[in-house]
């Protein structure tokens, strides 16, 4: 029997941790290790858990635990900090790619498939990153919704 509605619950985020979820939702996380720390540091139990992936995790964390660290100064001073370096690093002009191609204010997207040997890239796909299941199994999904119901697809921008 099909369900008639299905729930999703999973915690809400305090306003003082509103930073954590643009920080999962970007894998600059993966290369900088204060970041890393944080993450640990905010769940060690689920981060293990969920196999270091902080967006499942985001979702495990007791709502208790979301509102103690909420209150706890000394993690809301990494956390900050954290957040700070990630901004800086976002809005960076000095970067190779800024430096070749120009600063963009809007995301650039691309997507590599190894299988078909395909390159797709776009600037105003919204692309959300998740880790799944095992470690190092990294899955990027792009939501192109917006993309075919402009019929944007297969004009300037996209390679295949």
């Amino acid at each position: 029997m099909k369900p008639i509605r299905t729930f999703i619950v999973v915690p809400s985020l305090p306003e003082a941790l509103a930073p954590l979820k643009e920080l999962a939702y970007n894998l600059w996380w993966c290369w900088n290790p204060e970041a890393i720390a944080l993450w640990r540091r905010l769940a060690p139990v689920e981060w293990e858990a969920t196999y270091h992936n902080p967006v499942k995790m985001l979702g495990s964390i007791s709502q208790e635990r979301l509102e103690a660290k909420s209150r706890d100064e000394a993690f809301l001073a990494n956390l900050t900090r954290v957040y700070e370096h990630f901004k800086a690093y976002m809005n960076d002009h000095q970067t190779w790619f800024a430096k070749n191609h120009g600063f963009r204010d809007r995301p650039v997207v691309a997507y590599y498939s190894a299988e078909f040997g395909r390159i797709i890239s776009h600037d105003r796909a919204i692309a959300k990153t998740m880790v799944f299941g095992k470690p190092g199994l990294m899955v990027v999904h792009i939501c192109f919704e917006m993309l075919v119901n402009t019929g944007e697809i297969g004009k300037k921008g996209f390679v295949t």
